[in-house]
């Protein structure tokens, strides 16, 4: 089980709002290392896809559409 549950890219919950520190998130992108929400990992992924680039840390957090239940 995780022991960090807030999601130091977005805020949310590790590993989603739903289940928060019920398991494992995402580790980042950036730095192969911090855990983030699957959520933002998702996002990562698209983004370096997309654009080649992805958001630093130091503009952490950052502001994610929230997905409509």
């Amino acid at each position: 089980m995780s022991t960090t549950t807030q999601c130091p890219r977005c805020l949310g919950h590790i590993p989603n709002d739903e289940h928060p520190g019920a398991y494992a998130g995402a580790l980042s992108r950036v730095d192969n290392t911090t855990e983030i929400c699957s959520a933002c990992g998702t996002e990562e992924g698209l983004q370096q896809y997309s654009q080649q680039t992805l958001t630093p840390i130091s503009e952490w957090p950052v502001t994610r559409e929230k997905e409509d239940s």
